[in-house]
């Protein structure tokens, strides 16, 4: 059985998009996005595939798929895919799950590959049903299932949807079989949970879709980590754009795209979150990037039973992510920890002193 080495979260550089919601995080930050052009990758997938072969990445590792628009827009995505699952990852791709084109093209990639490809589909309910595509969305679920890969349905905890809760509850039973997970949506000025509603309320209205990633988000939202935090070593983002990659969502560390010969950097981000809080808990947390913290796996957290007897990860994909990432890396030595900590203090240091040069310059011309 395949043991799970690390997770690289990939940024795919898709700006475009077929829907207009309007808690997308992305719409909050810039207005234009739906309107962008479908632009190629700065690297072909071939290379980026190359890139992270299982060697260089240390072994086996989940890589997910996600655009700042609709990420099954580019076919360069489905190319993409198809090559890291012959190179022997696990792929997740996070999709609206409209682009029927796409996914039977990879519903129809060798069997054995398929066992290994989740598609997460985002489900986006009240436009769904403005650009009639609902019968499309679940069509595509139903077909991701049957074909032998594993698909599930996820959901924003938006205050427009309050008056739908019941219609799509009954439609999701009839249509997949289950409830969809729940997100919980967020403001991008300050973080904080994007709704009107007074918590105890909120938590009353979304705690109906007994969903176990909401459950875990609600008991992060506004904590600051201050433990010791493995993002950088077990888990990464990767920006396919740049081909940067970043210990969790601060700055870019290395190209990684540049030399697929050049070692990568590795190294945990340890007691130094700039973020106000885990806002991607559901799955930093799942695999333990602070392995004293008692969390449920991500298989335990994203995977639904349903009322037909199936689950929604094939059983190749739900043992390979029902797991915590210290089994295959191990914990720092305290020796090594100081070391993360004193090269902490260094860059903060020098990004210091570099900003008291640029002041001193601007003064003197």
């Amino acid at each position: 059985m395949d043991k799970m080495k690390r997770l690289i979260e990939c940024y795919v550089p898709v700006y475009a998009c077929n829907m207009k919601c309007d808690y997308c995080y992305i719409k909050q930050n810039e207005q234009r996005h739906f309107e962008a052009k479908i632009a190629p990758f700065p690297y072909s997938p071939k290379h980026m595939t190359k890139c992270l072969n299982k060697e260089r990445l240390g072994g086996t590792c989940l890589i997910n798929l996600c655009a700042g628009g609709e990420t099954l827009l580019s076919h360069e995505v489905v190319e993409f895919a198809r090559l890291l699952l012959e190179e022997g990852h696990y792929v997740m791709i996070v999709s609206n799950g409209t682009i029927t084109k796409h996914i039977k093209e990879l519903c129809e990639i060798d069997s054995k590959l398929r066992k290994r490809l989740w598609f997460r589909l985002s489900f986006h309910y009240l436009e769904l049903k403005r650009l009639k595509k609902l019968d499309t969305y679940f069509d595509n679920f139903n077909l991701i299932k049957n074909s032998g890969c594993s698909a599930s349905c996820e959901m924003v905890a938006s205050d427009d949807y309050i008056p739908y809760i019941e219609e799509i509850k009954r439609i999701c039973m009839e249509r997949i079989k289950s409830l969809p997970e729940i997100n919980i949506a967020r403001r991008e000025s300050d973080f904080s949970t994007l709704t009107d509603l007074a918590e105890k309320e909120y938590d009353q209205v979304w705690e109906q879709f007994q969903s176990k990633s909401f459950d875990l988000k609600k008991k992060t939202v506004g904590v600051k980590r201050k433990e010791f935090c493995y993002a950088g070593d077990w888990t990464v983002t990767l920006d396919l754009g740049t081909g940067y990659f970043s210990k969790c969502y601060s700055s870019p560390i290395q190209n990684i795209f540049k030399n697929p010969d050049e070692k990568i950097q590795f190294e945990a981000m340890g007691h130094n979150c700039p973020l106000p809080y885990c806002h991607n808990s559901h799955i930093w947390m799942t695999f333990g990037d602070i392995p004293e913290l008692d969390f449920p796996t991500f298989a335990e957290v994203r995977c639904r039973n349903c009322v037909d007897g199936t689950r929604w990860l094939t059983n190749e994909m739900y043992n390979f992510v029902n797991c915590k990432l210290v089994e295959t890396n191990g914990m720092y030595t305290k020796s090594r920890k100081l070391a993360v900590a004193f090269q902490q203090e260094l860059n903060c240091f020098e990004r210091k002193l570099l900003s008291c040069m640029q002041k001193i310059r601007r003064r003197l011309k």
